[in-house]
């Protein structure tokens, strides 16, 4: 069944896509990158995964903050201006929806989880 939303499509597009690009950039050649979406209520939840580098516990209170990143090793570096999550978050408040991080562990990879209002 379809998921109708109270939202910008364009908007709803940016955060899908930052999302999954993140997961994208920290997860490793062969890794899982997964995409889901369900209904709760007045609720649609999109939940991205990963099974990539994960976020350590320190870092996990700022990575919604603008020009904060997550620091990663190897010849990649650090890229990117650290605004991506703080974007996504402005955006999906701005829809009435909520953003969290429900899964990270270092080497484990990060679970996302995005709740916007439906239009029901």
């Amino acid at each position: 069944e379809p998921i109708w939303l109270k939202a910008d499509p364009a908007r709803v597009a940016q955060i899908i896509g930052n999302l999954l690009g993140n997961a994208a950039k920290y997860t490793p050649p062969g890794g899982e990158i997964g995409l889901a979406l369900r209904q709760e209520g007045d609720w649609a939840i999109m939940e991205v995964s990963d099974n990539g580098i994960g976020i350590a516990p320190e870092q996990q209170s700022r990575i919604f903050e603008i020009f904060e990143q997550v620091e990663r090793s190897g010849p990649a570096g650090q890229d990117g201006l650290g605004i991506g999550l703080a974007l996504v978050r402005q955006l999906v408040d701005l829809h009435g929806g909520t953003i969290a991080l429900t899964r990270s562990a270092p080497t484990e990879g990060s679970t996302f989880e995005v709740r916007l209002p439906t239009s029901a």
